[in-house]
C-alpha cells in the first residue's frame, strides 16, 4: 500500500520520504510491524524513512463518509440525497467492524453494505493517506531540505552506475571521479559522499571545476559533468 501511496503522491521512487504512518487492523498485523526486520525491508522498498503505528487514525487524519451512487440508486430511489446526507453523518469506525450501515431516512431503516460506502481522508497537504482490507496507511510526501540532498544524492548514485555499465567496467572495479556542478548538486553529493563512495566502488570522489574531457549528464533538472577512471590494479 506504501508503493501506492508513492505512484499517487507521483513522487519517484528515488527520492526518499519521511514518514509512513500504519494503523494496523488487528493485534497480529501490529507485531507484525513491530518485527525491526520486517519494517526494515518495507520501508527499504518503498525508500521511506521512518514508519510510525499509531492507534487512531483520527489523530492524523479526519475521514469523511460518502455513498457509493452508482451501486445505491436503483434501491435508494428518491432517498439517495437523504441517505448520503445520514451516511456522512456515521462514525467512520463503524466501518471497520465489516457488518452492515443502518441509517433511518424518512421512516425507513436503509442497511449498506461497506463496499457501497466510500471512505476518504483529509489531512495536511502532503499526507496522501488510504484504507486497505482494514489497515489504515498514510505517507507524508513533505520534502525537507535534507530529503532532497538525499534523494540528488541517490539520483547522482543511479547516474555513475549507468556510467560504469556503458564504459563495460566490470562489477569490481574500483574507480575515481571528478565532477563539476551546481553548489546544490555539489553539497548532496558532499553530504552523502562516503554512502556514494561505497556504493560506486570509488576510491576518490572530488569536485573539479574542469570540465575538459567530462561527459555531460543530466541530473535533477541540471547538468553535471563527470569523468569516471578505472583504478588499474
Amino acid at each position: 500500500m506504501s508503493l501506492n501511496l508513492r505512484t499517487q503522491s507521483r513522487v519517484k521512487i528515488r527520492q526518499p520520504l519521511g514518514t509512513l504512518y500504519i494503523r494496523p487492523r488487528d493485534s497480529a498485523e501490529r507485531r507484525v510491524l513491530e518485527n525491526l526486520h520486517y519494517v526494515q525491508q518495507l520501508l527499504e522498498e518503498a525508500n521511506i524513512k521512518k514508519l510510525v503505528l499509531i492507534d487512531d487514525e483520527s489523530k492524523v487524519v479526519k475521514a469523511r463518509l460518502k455513498v457509493d451512487a452508482k451501486k445505491l440508486r436503483a434501491r435508494a430511489g428518491k432517498h439517495l440525497s437523504a441517505i448520503g446526507q445520514a451516511v456522512e453523518q456515521v462514525d467512520p469506525k463503524a466501518l471497520l467492524t465489516g457488518s452492515p450501515i443502518s441509517v433511518q431516512v424518512d421512516g425507513q431503516t436503509f442497511e449498506l453494505a461497506p463496499d457501497e460506502i466510500a471512505v476518504s481522508y483529509e489531512g495536511t497537504e502532503n499526507l496522501k493517506a488510504t484504507i486497505e482490507q482494514h489497515t489504515f496507511v498514510a505517507l507524508d510526501t513533505a520534502l525537507t531540505p535534507e530529503l532532497l540532498l538525499e534523494g540528488i544524492a541517490r539520483d547522482f548514485n543511479r547516474l555513475i552506475q549507468d556510467h560504469r555499465k556503458a564504459m563495460n567496467l566490470d562489477i569490481s572495479d574500483r574507480i575515481t571521479i571528478t565532477y563539476a556542478s551546481s553548489a546544490r548538486i555539489a553539497e548532496a553529493i558532499t553530504a552523502y559522499q562516503e554512502y556514494l563512495r561505497n556504493e560506486l566502488l570509488a576510491d576518490r570522489l572530488e569536485f573539479s571545476s574542469i570540465t575538459d574531457g567530462g561527459s555531460r549528464l543530466p541530473l535533477s533538472g541540471e547538468e553535471v559533468v563527470v569523468s569516471v577512471t578505472r583504478v588499474m590494479p
